[in-house]
This record gives structure tokens, sequence and C-alpha cells, in this order.
């Protein structure tokens, strides 16, 4: 068997700024892609790509609540 052949990007039609405000369901899927590829790549463990997926919903679950005070969902962590 040969050595297995991966996506590569060819052109970017319709370039512009994203931010994840704007963008967030594609920011959140894009992000979860390239986790997977790293992971097919065998580049992170599986263990490694669980931690990271549960980490960017934990992420995308906060980012998306309501805010309950002035100061809005800032992680305890930051």
């Amino acid at each position: 068997m040969g050595k297995k052949a991966f996506s590569q990007l060819e052109r970017i039609d319709n370039n512009q700024d994203m931010t994840a405000e704007a963008e967030g369901t594609f920011s959140l899927q894009f992000q979860h892609s390239l986790l997977l590829a790293l992971k097919e790549q065998e580049l992170l463990s599986e263990a490694a790509y669980q931690y990271a997926a549960e980490k960017l919903q934990e992420h995308a679950r906060i980012r998306t609540q309501k805010p309950t005070s002035k100061g809005g969902n800032i992680p305890s962590s930051m």
C-alpha cells in the first residue's frame, strides 16, 4: 500500500475576514475538521482528539450562552 493522499488547498474564493461571532457555526465545524485531519494524519492520538473536541464544544457552549450578568460569560480559566 502506498502513502495516503490528503486534501490540499488549491485556491481561496471570496476571501474575507471571518470572526467567530459572525460565522460561529462555520468556525466551529472548520475547527472540528482540522482536529479530525490531525487525527487522521496521526498527529493527534485518539485521547488528544477527544480532549480537544470536548474543549471545542465546551467553548462553543460558553460562547453561545446568553450573558447572565453585566460582564457576560467569561470562562473562569481566562
